[in-house]
């Protein structure tokens, strides 16, 4: 029976029986629970779906050292005889005659001991409340540790970004004083990013997109050596302007071009 229940009074308690076994006298039928195994059954008593049942002292053992029950208690009700037997095809009364003999042959003693022995051999069922039971201290030191490592992670992350953003927004102002426009591309996605002050110089977005589309092909086809060289973007139908583009490639670890970082330089008046 839940720990919590006084053996001494059960009316009204919930009693969790198996499917197919006789309604024990006494245990009116809306205070029944059937589950479909003796194990189900303790299981729902464990948990305080119901209340208390009855069984026999081997499954009872049984299912308490392989689920690890922390919430039943046992109550000695009696003892009541039972009687198992085996059964083997008509035909073979050869294996008939020796389960008979096998079971002929061992006294009342052996056959306890022999009990007793199977039902210490139970693997255990390892739960977390068993896991945090045996390992709790372990389990707190390395949750700890893992979220130490990840807080020490997340700072540095956020310190770098904010330091990524004070340099960026420096680059940004130098580049407006400078009369300087900053840009970035990268080869693998074709993808070119420009500082929002050279925005403004086009007269509309479609000059932007062809200017955009004249500097990624001088990019991606020019030589990687060349770090420095002029081009002419349109601005307007009737303004193009030619810029020096210094620049420098980044590469991965293989050696590969990975992506262009760079600045255009106003001379169309030098």
């Amino acid at each position: 029976m839940n720990s919590s229940v006084d053996p001494e009074n059960l009316s009204e308690k919930i009693y969790a029986g198996t499917l197919g076994s006789t309604q024990p006298e006494g245990i009116p039928e809306e205070y029944t629970i059937n589950y479909k195994t003796r194990e189900d059954s303790l299981n729902a008593v464990e948990a305080g779906h119901a209340d208390y049942g009855y069984g026999n002292a081997y499954s009872v053992a049984f299912y308490t050292l392989q689920n690890g029950y922390q919430n039943i208690i046992t109550v000695p009700r009696g003892k009541d005889d039972r009687a198992y037997c085996f059964a083997v095809p008509s035909e073979n009364k050869v294996l008939l005659s020796i389960l008979n003999k096998s079971i002929d042959s061992i006294d009342e003693r052996e056959l306890q001991t022999l009990v007793l022995i199977s039902t210490a051999k139970i693997d255990q069922k390892i739960t977390l409340s068993m896991i945090i039971s045996n390992y709790g201290l372990q389990v707190i030191l390395l949750s700890s540790l893992i979220i130490a490592v990840l807080s020490v992670s997340i700072f540095r992350n956020l310190r770098d970004n904010k330091e990524l953003k004070l340099q960026n927004e420096r680059y940004q102002i130098l580049s407006n004083i400078s009369n300087e426009y900053m840009y970035e591309y990268y080869f693998e996605k074709n993808e070119l990013n420009l500082s929002k002050n050279i925005i403004h110089l086009f007269e509309n977005r479609k000059f932007m997109e062809e200017s955009v589309a004249i500097l990624k092909e001088a990019l991606r086809t020019g030589d990687s050596t060349q770090s420095i060289y002029r081009i002419e973007l349109p601005l307007s139908a009737e303004n193009k302007v030619i810029f020096k583009s210094v620049s420098s490639f980044i590469r991965n670890s293989k050696g590969k071009v990975h992506s262009v970082i760079g600045k255009l330089i106003d001379v169309s008046e030098e």
